[in-house]
């Protein structure tokens, strides 16, 4: 063997072993504890060599377990909020992101694949409105202003358009509309209607049902879980019975704002939360951002620090990342934003990080979970995916609970129930249980209780049962009586109440058969 094919041998040997880039996850701690020294955990990438690709190494993290984002712990991570440009178009339009990792943009009769880093058009048959709604793979989108399109992009050698709705009617047309599943929501302009809009819903395949009106075109509807909602500026509001002329019913809003929003644009939705365009300094500038609402805690969210004034379309891809369509130096920019959690070796180092911290609270719960699986590494290999687990371990005390009955007595054979309430301080995260026996002076065939023990179930403040004396009746005369509830030993909580008492009043009187005086006489000076 001649010396260079030697010398060419060992630096391709050498160039293996040295660029391996050969990844493992560890973990400076499996548990964060409330109110002790451990209330951040750090998990930790780690390269055999320093990474040599420009953008670093990033793997992904899958969260699981019983623990919950945001109420149990946070994270951070160094490239969290970071923006990375996906390509660049020319032409105008709105996009969305499919489930597969693709990304779809529409502009009119043109409507683009993004790919595999690799952008390829198609040529449709009508020149659609640009915004449209995507679910799995059919696009949803206007045409002409009185028609909802479905566009089938299953075969993309073989797309389908159909017409699924249509107003030929002079004066009618489609504003704002969403869909969810198979069913849509739309604002109808019908000019023999006395408010500008109707809001209606349209399961495919059925006919549209006309559910309330809205007084104002700058508005979006939604439905979410079969719910359906409006977005104005000043926040949101249920559909239902919904009546907009110069101001909107306080009674009907479910979340105020307090900023403005661009209601023309369309919300978009991904797991359970709603994704809008608002005016966070709420100054009328044209400084817009995404925000997050979440319509169970009636909180609302800026998801980017960063300003948008030229944004065309936003929305989440199948990671959770946020992606914007946005005018830049006369072209559209797909902007990705990091969300989703993952950990980044940067260029030329060996180690990156991704940060849990607790979040502490004052309610009692039982351990909790935070799993952390590792995905594939961009730029390097995983020496072991196996999943890391972080215990989350509770050190409230036990929930105090209390006792009151909604009245102090019960009347024998009435048609009115007592309700005993127990009730919860604070608000615990495991099921109470409330164990009772019965005594008193009432005998037990005078009255019925609803239960034979009371659960507060976790996330709940109160429970209660019902005492009825329906139906159960005597003639016998009575004194009040008792009906006494002894607590016994509580699963999860405490009380400083051992027992309490409800009276039994008898509904039967005594009945006077005959008066008789004695003496029947006596004398005027009345000695006798």
């Amino acid at each position: 063997m001649n010396r260079s094919l030697l010398l060419s041998i060992f630096f391709t040997l050498s160039f293996s072993v040295t660029f391996s880039q050969n990844i493992s996850i560890s973990s400076d701690s499996d548990q964060l504890i409330e109110g002790g020294e451990t209330d951040v955990v750090t998990i930790t990438a780690t390269s055999d060599v320093a990474i040599d690709a420009t953008y670093g190494s990033n793997i992904p993290v899958t969260l699981t377990g019983t623990a919950t984002k945001n109420e149990d712990y946070s994270y951070t991570f160094s490239t969290l909020n970071q923006e990375s440009t996906l390509f660049v178009h020319q032409n105008y339009g709105a996009h969305r992101s499919h489930d597969d990792g693709r990304i779809i943009t529409l502009h009119e009769s043109n409507f683009n694949v993004f790919d595999n880093n690799t952008l390829t058009n198609y040529s449709l048959q009508r020149n659609y409105d640009n915004h449209f709604e995507l679910v799995e793979n059919k696009m949803y989108v206007k045409y002409d202003n009185n028609s909802i399109y479905s566009i089938d992009i299953s075969d993309l050698d073989n797309i389908v358009e159909t017409e699924i709705i249509a107003y030929t009617d002079s004066g009618f047309s489609i504003y704002n509309f969403s869909i969810e599943g198979d069913k849509l929501i739309y604002l109808l302009h019908d000019p023999t209607h006395d408010f500008y809009y109707k809001v209606m819903t349209l399961e495919i395949g059925s006919d549209a049902v006309h559910i309330a009106d809205i007084h104002a075109y700058n508005a979006s509807p939604f439905l979410l879980n079969d719910v359906a909602y409006i977005v104005g500026s000043w926040g949101i509001s249920y559909a239902e019975n919904f009546n907009l002329s110069s101001s909107v019913d306080p009674e009907n809003r479910l979340m105020d704002s307090g900023f403005e929003i661009d209601s023309n644009r369309k919300p978009f939705i991904k797991n359970s939360k709603v994704y809008l365009f608002g005016n966070e300094p709420n100054d009328g500038s044209d400084f817009w951002q995404v925000v997050e609402a979440d319509l169970n805690s009636q909180t609302f969210t800026w998801l980017q620090p960063e300003m948008y004034t030229d944004l065309e379309s936003y929305d989440l891809d199948y990671l959770g990342n946020l992606n914007t369509y946005s005018y830049t130096n006369g072209n559209l920019e797909l902007n990705s934003y990091q969300l989703s959690p993952v950990i980044n070796i940067p260029f030329n180092a060996t180690t990156g990080t991704i940060t849990f911290s607790l979040i502490n609270d004052n309610s009692d719960e039982a351990d909790e979970t935070i799993i952390i699986t590792p995905g594939t590494p961009t730029n390097g290999t995983l020496t072991d995916s196996s999943a890391l687990t972080v215990t989350i371990t509770d050190n409230d005390d036990a929930a105090a609970v209390t006792f009151a009955l909604s009245s102090d007595s019960i009347d024998e054979n009435s048609s009115s129930t007592v309700t005993l309430t127990a009730t919860a301080d604070p608000v615990s995260g495991v099921d109470i249980t409330i164990p009772f026996t019965l005594s008193g002076t009432a005998g037990s065939d005078e009255y019925t209780v609803s239960g034979t023990e009371i659960v507060i179930p976790a996330g709940s403040s109160t429970a209660s049962v019902t005492i009825s004396t329906s139906g159960l009746d005597d003639d016998e005369v009575e004194v009040i009586e008792t009906i006494i509830f002894t607590f016994g030993e509580i699963t999860n909580g405490t009380t400083e109440t051992p027992d309490v008492t409800l009276n039994l009043d008898s509904d039967d009187n005594p009945e006077v058969t005959s008066m008789v005086g004695s003496p029947t006489s006596f004398a005027e000076d009345g000695s006798s």
